[in-house]
Formats: structure tokens, sequence, C-alpha cells
């Protein structure tokens, strides 16, 4: 479907499925165009459909699919929008490299996650990991003319007590945020940007969505990596 009004429309002339008709018997189903807030609950009735010219749909984030005579609410289906093959090889090809560095250097490392802000606001937080595990965050904030904020050191024994900062995480599971929480991202409303460092690993896996100007950003960025030896 190019557009969901036309599909709409083109429903509407042909009469898609048979809650578009004057059925009593079939108002509280639900079809493209009609009760749509009742699909996924778990006793809701389809309307009757024809699936030689009802087409799957994905509709204000329901997916719908014509079976067996019936609209059926799936998951995903054709509300799925895989992100394009070049982010999808980009990371596999960065992940595989990480994989491959973790077995030369170990598990220990440091790196940043460095934040400017459109109104002059800016941040560091400094991850530190040994034996794959993160051991410490440090953070520091910058307002207008490099005045600082707030600044802060976390150990083991108080890891995350701070609301600000990024996450404490590992690389590893920046990869994972990467992939569940960014890429798979609807691409028609959000721009998807995923980067590599000159070495090829992770440094930016962040979606904006559509017509947002300031601080939009949400995902993953990483500066300054650097094993431990």
């Amino acid at each position: 479907m190019n557009s969901i009004k036309a599909v709409i429309l083109v429903a509407s002339l042909i009469g898609l499925g048979s809650c578009n008709q004057d059925d009593s018997d079939n108002t509280a189903c639900f079809s493209p165009t009609q009760n749509l807030e009742i699909a996924n609950d778990a006793d809701a009735e389809g309307c009757d459909c024809n699936s030689e010219i009802d087409e799957d749909i994905c509709i204000d984030g329901v997916a719908l699919v014509c079976e067996e005579g019936k609209w059926q609410s799936v998951e995903d289906g054709p509300c799925f929008n895989p992100q394009p093959l070049s982010n999808q090889l980009e990371f596999q090809k960065s992940l595989e490299l990480w994989n491959e560095l973790k077995i030369e250097n170990g598990t220990s490392y440091t790196y940043e996650v460095n934040f400017t802000s459109f109104f002059g606001f800016s941040s560091t937080t400094k991850i530190t990991v040994v034996n794959n595990i993160v051991v410490a965050r440090s953070f520091k904030s910058f307002g207008i003319e490099d005045a600082e904020l707030l600044a802060y050191e976390e150990n083991e024994d108080n890891l995350g007590e701070n609301a600000v900062g990024a996450m404490v995480a590992t690389i590893d599971e920046l990869y994972s945020t990467c992939l569940q929480e960014v890429l798979m991202v609807d691409k028609e409303g959000n721009d998807i940007l995923f980067s590599v460092s000159d070495i090829g690993l992770l440094r930016t896996c962040v979606y904006i969505p559509k017509g947002c100007q300031d601080d939009c950003s949400e995902g993953v960025s990483i500066s300054n990596f650097s094993w431990m030896q």
C-alpha cells in the first residue's frame, strides 16, 4: 500500500469485508475500517474478508491479515519495517569485528558518551568496564561558557544511583540496544543514523523522529574508546 488513505478509499469502494456492509450482526467485529481499538483484544472477532482482494495492512499501528475469511490481528506482520540492508550489513560487520577484538584484547576498556544540546548544554559520561562488567561511571555537565553544572563519580557500590548521565552499559549491551531499540523503529516516521569508528566499532546508532528540530535523537553514541592494559 502506498497510502493508508488510499487503502481506506479503495476499501470503501469495493466493500472491504462484511464490516463495511450494513450488517448489524457484525457491528462488534474489527476490520481496517472499523473498531481497530479492539483488534488486539483476546476475545475480539474479525469481520469477514476476502483473501483474493483484501491485502494485509498496517493501519494506526495495528497489523491485520485476511485469513480463513476473517480479519486477524497479528504481531508485527505488515507493520514490521526492516531497516535498509546497508544498515543491517554494516551493523553485523561491526558486531563481528567487536567480538574478534574482544578475543584479542580482552573485555576491559573505557569509553565516553558525549552530548551537546542545541541550547548550549553539554555533558560527558565515562564508563569503565573490567572483565565485561561495568565498575565505574563518571559524569560532568556544562552550561553556557563551559560553566560546570554537575559532576559525580560512581563505583560498584553506587552504580546508577544518579538519574542523569549515559546508561550503565557494556559495549555488548550497546550493540544490543542499537539493534533492538533503534534499527527496528519505524523508518517512515524516523530518520535512522548508524555509523562506525575509524576501526569499525559502533560509534552512532540513533533515530530522530521526522519533523523534530532540536535534541530529538534517541539511541547510542560512543567516543574515545580505549582498551585497558
